[in-house]
C-alpha cells in the first residue's frame, strides 16, 4: 500500500498485478500490470511508492517480477485514479531466475528524493547463490539511486548518488548501498 503525498487515497497493490485505490470507504481499480508479471510462489507486484513531486510529476513507482521471473523496477503515470496507457517506463532490471522465492519488494524515497531498493538473494537455500554477499549482484541489497537526476537519459533512466558506499569500488555495483541481506520485504 502507498499514499500519494499529501492524500488520503490508499492504492493497494495486488499480487497479480491489479492495482486499486481506497477513496474514503470506496475502493476502486486503477488499473492492472497482470499481463508484465508472473503470479506465483512469491513473485509479483510487490511494492508500490508514489514520486515525492507527484502532484507535478504524477509518477508511481512499481517493483514487479516480470514474467521471465527478473525484477524490474518501472514507473508509471497516474491521472484521475487511474494508470495512463502507454506510460510505463522501465528503470531497472535484475536478473533472478534461480528460485521462486526472495524476490524482496520494497520501494521507498527519502527526503532527498533518492529511490531505495529492497531486493532479496534469489532464493533457495543457506544463500545457495552466494548473491547477497557478492558486490557485482543487484541481488540480497538495499539499492539507492537517482531517478530524477538530470545526467538520467532514456538509455540510463536514474544516476547513481557519489556518497553511495561502492562507488568507485572495483568489482562492485554502484547502486548497492546496503549488503548481506537475505529477504528484505520491507524497510522505512
Amino acid at each position: 500500500m502507498a499514499s500519494p503525498p499529501g492524500s488520503t487515497d490508499v492504492y493497494i497493490a495486488q499480487k497479480c498485478g491489479v492495482i486499486k485505490v481506497l477513496v474514503g470507504s470506496s475502493l476502486r481499480r486503477v488499473g492492472s500490470v497482470k499481463d508484465m508479471v508472473r503470479c506465483d510462489e512469491e513473485r509479483g507486484l510487490l511494492a508500490l511508492a508514489f514520486d515525492p513531486d507527484f502532484t507535478t510529476n504524477h509518477w508511481l513507482y512499481v517493483y514487479l517480477v516480470r514474467k521471465n521471473r527478473d525484477i524490474q523496477i518501472g514507473r508509471f503515470e497516474v491521472r484521475r485514479r487511474k494508470l495512463v496507457d502507454g506510460s510505463y517506463h522501465p528503470i531497472l532490471g535484475i536478473r533472478h531466475r534461480q528460485s521462486g522465492n526472495h524476490n524482496g519488494g520494497k520501494l521507498v524515497f527519502d527526503d532527498k528524493g533518492l529511490l531505495f531498493i529492497a531486493t532479496g538473494d534469489g532464493g533457495g537455500r543457506g544463500n545457495q547463490f552466494g548473491h547477497s554477499q557478492d558486490h557485482a549482484s543487484l541481488l540480497g541489497k538495499i539499492l539507492r539511486i537517482d531517478v530524477k537526476s538530470p545526467d538520467a537519459t532514456a538509455a540510463e533512466p536514474y544516476a547513481v548518488p557519489d556518497d553511495n558506499p561502492y562507488v568507485g569500488t572495483a568489482d562492485a555495483r554502484p547502486e548497492i548501498w546496503l549488503t548481506g541481506l537475505r529477504n528484505p520485504w520491507r524497510i522505512r
